[in-house]
């Protein structure tokens, strides 16, 4: 199973938060070389270190008003006993939490400012706890068997996203406070971890990794809408930025992979860009699809009057292949259709080295990044469904060849690579956790046209549990089992409308069988086989 603590990775950066106004971003870094916090300018700049370079510390995040960073002292050769720790990010006093310990980390503050959730305990049995800034009201906010990790509050205050491996690899999870269910949001096969709510609450962004390789991707908050950004890992996301737009002829402005070009300013404003999922796929023109690794969309909006066009420029990926960005496009949202306004010739058209891709408004709305489809060249199109013939969302759907790539099914179970070299020879698989899927592996040899596919998934279900009170004393039973290549996780629940978690007590094998003792009597509880 992946770790993410308390063995750092081999890595000089990361944990970044941006402050509440965007401006500032905390880190942690082994640049100096312990583990410490970092505080510089999102813009740029050098970083300035805000603990010891003899002591360990990790995991910064911000008060809601930006006044304050707390984060995780885990050792220290100056003195300072290990806990959570509270800096003033102006004038730098700190003072630490009482009643916090070593091992207690990943904070992250109430929306009042004024307790804050963590991780605390140690081993596979680590559970979320909250406690107040004065040191008061320690107590175990969410808990389980297994380990539960990095709870954010939603900008609300309603709700909790979190990551655990109660299924037996780490998934993401929203807890309602009000309603106190807690849903799971992810499903794959691969470890989905390190949520953050987007400044409005409407979107989380989080981390997924498989086979080493790490990526960012984007779902709503109630986990439909997933779509794979970028590789990359430990993702932050900062507020939209707005940018002040004065009155001039032209004028220009900046927002981390936007640039707008204004003709005329007549009335200065402000501008706002926001990458948002782009869910507009029934809007887009017939030939046009998603890129993988780098389909966002973008609100952009403006309170300054403009006379004249409006010149755009986005950056894509550095990791966007050059096929892809050959065939890249800008979709404008324009009287409810989606509508191609790409600039190809000029000083302006395409630029691969610096992955830049323009387009020319009268008025902005919605935009998106997609990807033309190209007839001399391949695609892929399938869909992903159960037994029953009902389509499957959030199936990673994988392909290798001359390109790796990858996408998650939406709502409809569908998929599609476009613009794939034609006469090479691919491979394409579908996984999601707690199900195989038929064929196994598709092999697609000197590809032409455009080629159909379709998964079945089936409900991987386990060999069959068996009831034993042989030998046992009063208010006990015992489940068996036999060995079987490739391991099962004994899961259960008390609700069969909510999720499975691992079965608390632990297993043993003896006479070519698993084993488990469990105590009979309330409350109820439903056991099943999961394949690991």
């Amino acid at each position: 199973m992946p770790q993410d603590y308390p063995t750092a990775p081999p890595k000089t950066a990361e944990n970044p938060t941006y402050s509440p106004d965007g401006g500032r971003l905390a880190f942690t870094s082994t640049t100096a070389g312990g583990e410490g916090i970092y505080l510089m300018n999102s813009g740029g700049g050098s970083p300035l270190l805000l603990t010891g370079t003899s002591e360990s510390a990790r995991d910064p995040a911000w008060s809601p008003d930006g006044t304050w960073i707390v984060y995780a002292l885990l050792s220290s050769s100056l003195g300072r006993p290990p806990g959570l720790w509270v800096r003033n990010s102006a004038d730098g006093t700190e003072f630490r939490i009482p009643n916090s310990v070593t091992w207690d980390y990943r904070p992250s503050f109430a929306p009042d400012g004024q307790s804050i959730l963590f991780t605390g305990g140690s081993g596979t049995n680590q559970e979320i706890f909250t406690i107040n800034t004065n040191g008061t009201g320690r107590t175990i906010f969410l808990g389980g068997p297994r380990t539960d990790r990095g709870a954010k509050w939603s900008p609300a205050g309603d709700r909790v996203v979190f990551y655990s491996d109660r299924t037996g690899s780490f998934e993401i999870y929203l807890h309602d406070v009000v309603t106190t269910n807690t849903i799971r949001l992810t499903t794959n096969s691969v470890t989905d971890w390190h949520p953050v709510w987007s400044p409005d609450g409407s979107m989380i962004l989080y981390e997924t990794v498989e086979g080493g390789v790490s990526k960012i991707a984007v779902m709503r908050s109630d986990g439909s809408g997933k779509t794979i950004l970028a590789t990359g890992s430990f993702p932050s996301w900062s507020v939209a930025p707005t940018v002040v737009t004065p009155v001039g002829n032209p004028v220009t402005v900046t927002s981390a992979v936007t640039t707008v070009n204004f003709s005329n300013v007549t009335a200065g404003g402000t501008t706002t860009v926001q990458p948002v999922p782009p869910n507009l796929q029934n809007l887009r023109p017939p030939g046009y699809f998603s890129i993988p690794t780098a389909g966002m969309g973008f609100e952009i909006t403006t309170t300054a009057s403009n006379v004249g066009p409006i010149t755009l420029c986005f950056t894509l990926p550095a990791t966007t292949s050059s096929n892809a960005f050959q065939l890249a496009r800008v979709l404008h949202l324009e009287n409810g259709v989606m509508v191609d306004r790409t600039i190809l010739s000029g000083p302006n058209a395409p630029n691969f080295t610096n992955k830049t891709l323009c387009a020319e408004v009268t008025s902005l709305s919605p935009f998106a990044l997609a990807m033309l489809a190209d007839p001399q060249l391949a695609m892929i199109q399938g869909v992903v469904v159960d037994s029953s013939g009902s389509p499957m969302p959030d199936v990673l759907v994988e392909l290798d060849g001359s390109e790796a790539l990858s996408l998650l099914t939406g709502i409809d179970g569908a998929f599609t690579f476009v613009n794939l070299a034609p006469a090479t020879s691919y491979t394409i698989k579908a996984s999601r956790s707690g199900f195989t899927f038929s064929p196994a592996l598709g092999v697609l040899d000197d590809l032409t046209g455009t080629n159909a596919m379709v998964f079945v998934g089936q409900v991987e279900f386990g060999p069959a549990l068996t009831i034993d009170q042989t030998s046992l004393p009063p208010g006990q039973f015992r489940l068996t089992w036999p060995l079987q290549p490739g391991g099962y996780l004994l899961e259960q629940t008390e609700d069969l409308r909510t999720f499975w978690i691992l079965t608390p007590e632990t297993p043993i094998v003896t006479n070519g069988q698993h084993q488990v003792s469990l105590p009979t009597g309330a409350p109820t509880r439903f056991f099943r086989l999961r394949k690991e």
